[in-house]
């Protein structure tokens, strides 16, 4: 909510005379993770757990790049549950194995940012975990944001197949 008035969608006027639960449910219906959960076709999803879910993020920094979502609408780390939290980090190990496992991936870049002026552009928490390979370069930022280029679809779907047959695997 905070991120969603501080990018200006709302007027200061508008804010003030606002409720804050119509605030809240604008937020809820504006917010791009939020909006996913009702079938969006382009989202190719990867492992879903009680409280939070994987999917294939539409820009492939490196092939195998995900996102970890928590089913609920949170801003920020400082937002989350604690099990919240352990239920996202958890599903996080397990998809990184799956990378190992699946793509041959040599390591895993975990991260995530907390807030507008750390750089965090969708006010809902999100972990992004990107395999590295032996090739990736560790001094360059694999993140470039929306300037990014969107993968197809059916590139997607292949790597979500590779990745859940992992995770398969290891249970």
């Amino acid at each position: 909510l905070r991120m969603v008035l501080q990018r200006g969608r709302l007027t200061m006027a508008q804010q003030k005379h606002t409720p804050q639960r119509e605030l809240k449910r604008l937020v809820m219906e504006t917010c791009p993770f939020c909006t996913i959960h009702g079938g969006d076709s382009e989202r190719v999803w990867v492992a879903r757990r009680d409280s939070a879910s994987a999917f294939v993020n539409p820009r492939q920094y490196e092939r195998g790049a995900m996102l970890v979502i928590p089913h609920a609408h949170r801003e920020t780390i400082l937002d989350l549950t604690q099990e919240e939290l352990q239920v996202i980090h958890s599903l996080s190990r397990e998809l990184s194995q799956a990378c190992v496992d699946a793509l041959g991936a040599t390591g895993v870049l975990i991260y995530q940012r907390n807030g507008v002026d750390c750089g965090q552009n969708v006010p809902h928490y999100h972990l992004h975990v990107i395999p590295r390979y032996r090739t990736s370069n560790p001094r360059v930022d694999v993140f470039r944001g929306p300037n990014a280029a969107k993968s197809s679809v059916s590139e997607r779907v292949a790597v979500s197949e590779r990745i859940t047959a992992a995770l398969r695997s290891s249970d």
